[in-house]
């Protein structure tokens, strides 16, 4: 599968997910785009979903600055917790990918120990009775 066809993927799988939208101006002038400035820390897990497909395109583009990132977001459990089985499938298959096409974004230790932490997690959701 190519990345456009995962990200396709991925808003279909989503695309279920309320839309609470963005606020007006939440990005801080010239921070859209800056590796330095994360525009999902502060926000719900709808407004996370939301974006995944997004999100996911960043780290398949600069595996390097957004990797690290995905993996932190995905390690919020609460986030993670109102996605559906299918959901979490999906993640996990896309942190399944991004290991194998760029194991040079998991070299650091932090990293390969938030990688672990959230596979276990994923692989704990998708096991879940609906």
């Amino acid at each position: 599968m190519t990345t456009d066809e995962i990200i396709a993927d991925l808003r279909e799988i989503f695309a279920d997910v309320p839309r609470p939208g963005l606020p007006p101006n939440y990005v801080p002038d010239g921070s859209l785009g800056n590796p330095g400035w994360d525009e999902f820390t502060y926000h719900s897990a709808l407004v996370f979903a939301e974006q995944i497909p997004d999100h996911v395109r960043r780290a398949f583009y600069s595996p390097d600055a957004y990797v690290p990132e995905l993996l932190w977001h995905l390690s919020d459990s609460e986030r993670l917790g109102v996605f559906s089985n299918r959901q979490n499938a999906a993640l996990l298959k896309v942190v399944d990918l991004l290991v194998r096409e760029y194991p040079e974004a998991f070299g650091d230790p932090k990293v390969g120990v938030r990688l672990e932490n959230v596979r276990r997690n994923l692989e704990r959701l998708v096991s879940r009775p609906e």
